[in-house]
């Protein structure tokens, strides 16, 4: 089915936003119908702090939800990976966001999706206002998932991000990684560095 068929959505996203370049304006996905109008489109952050969810053709009352962030909100987008549920449940006339499994901002909204002509993950459709970070297991989904399923979508993922923090290079010195988590063999890794240069080299035992 489509999502104009069921006039439900979900948008599922683990993102990590770069530090030196956030908060800018940046668009993390942008769906829109054959006129140009946004059926589902978000900002994870505006140059405001503030995440726009906007669906079903455009940025008004009955089709916009938005919260602003913390500053503490803020640098955790920045420092560490975080999962994004998006929902449109007009079936319901409710839109939804949700971030690591828990309801973060939610809203009455009644206006209908469309259909979808084009879509842009981390960008907006015409190319403008690129998103500077990283996304990962990008999915969208023609219903409203349920609690259960987000929270599973944000458990079943775990990233661990090496910050080199104790300056040994030492791959099992739980002080080089965020949260003195040490990955496993099942764990996902982010390496990163917030500029200059750099190199980075796993042997084979890890």
């Amino acid at each position: 089915a489509t999502i104009a068929a069921t006039n439900q959505a979900s948008v599922s996203l683990w993102q990590l936003n770069s530090a030196p370049d956030n908060p800018r304006n940046s668009t993390i996905f942008s769906g829109f119908d054959a006129g140009n109008n946004r059926q589902l489109q978000t900002h994870l952050l505006w140059g405001n702090n503030i995440n726009y969810f906007d669906s079903a053709g455009g940025a008004g009352a009955t089709q916009r939800i938005e919260r602003t962030a913390t500053a503490a909100e803020v640098n955790q987008f920045e420092t560490q990976w975080n999962h994004w549920v998006f929902v449109k449940d007009r079936v319901n006339d409710v839109m939804s966001v949700y971030l690591n499994g828990q309801m973060w901002n939610s809203g009455i909204r009644t206006s209908d999706l469309g259909s979808i002509a084009g879509f842009f993950i981390g960008q907006e459709f015409n190319g403008g206002n690129p998103h500077i970070g990283m996304i990962d297991d990008f999915a969208i989904f023609d219903r409203a998932l349920s609690q259960s399923e987000i929270t599973q979508l944000a458990t079943t993922n775990t990233f661990i991000d090496w910050t080199g923090g104790a300056g040994d290079g030492n791959w099992n010195n739980a002080a080089n990684w965020a949260n003195a988590n040490v990955p496993d063999a099942a764990s996902e890794v982010a390496v990163f560095r917030d500029s200059g240069a750099g190199a980075v080299t796993i042997d084979a035992t890890h």
